[in-house]
């Protein structure tokens, strides 16, 4: 729950209020939007001057219609999407960073995946590509309102903002120690 009656916290000038999204700022894949009381009251501290970053492990996609629906582009403000492999000014409509990751890493990363019968994915500015569309991609898909293409060899437009690996937690414990080398 947000509540700021000022921007003095504990003799501290805030300036800054940096939120996580899922499990923080809204329930975990609810979607696109933030309940209307939260929407609010992040409003009127940016009305105050506080200045407002939404970081998430969700991609662009994600993240941003967020920043519009809380008024960013009026206030400004940033949006660091991809685990922080992307940092977009909301205000000016504009990339400030972005640590893509390479496509032979991507390639390497596919196929020690697959190797361990584990499902790859990885995101691209238009769209997102899988192995298999499995329940957490289609969480992705919802959260994110992403396009999911699904093949059986990588291909690459662009870009690639993350790499992911959607299989049970106990499949991916299993597998952990060799996917990192």
């Amino acid at each position: 729950r947000l509540i700021f009656q000022s921007y003095v916290f504990g003799g501290i000038m805030i300036k800054v209020l940096i939120c996580d999204l899922d499990g923080s700022l809204m329930n975990p894949s609810s979607g696109l939007y933030v309940k209307e009381e939260i929407k609010e009251k992040l409003i009127e501290i940016q009305k105050k001057g506080i200045r407002i970053v939404l970081n998430s492990a969700r991609v662009f996609q994600g993240v941003h219609p967020l920043a519009l629906q809380i008024q960013m582009d009026q206030f400004g403000g940033y949006v660091i999407s991809s685990n922080g492999a992307h940092v977009y000014d909301v205000r000016k409509q504009k990339t400030v960073f972005e640590y893509p990751v390479e496509e032979s890493l991507c390639t390497k990363l596919w196929n020690i995946t697959l190797n361990h019968q584990l499902e790859p994915g990885y995101t691209q500015p238009e769209y997102a590509v899988c192995h298999q569309y499995t329940h957490g991609y289609q969480l992705d898909s919802f959260n994110c309102q992403i396009e999911y293409k699904v093949v059986d060899e990588p291909f690459y437009n662009g870009s690639i903002c993350k790499f992911s690996v959607s299989d049970t937690k106990e499949k991916m414990d299993l597998y952990f120690d060799d996917c990192k080398r």
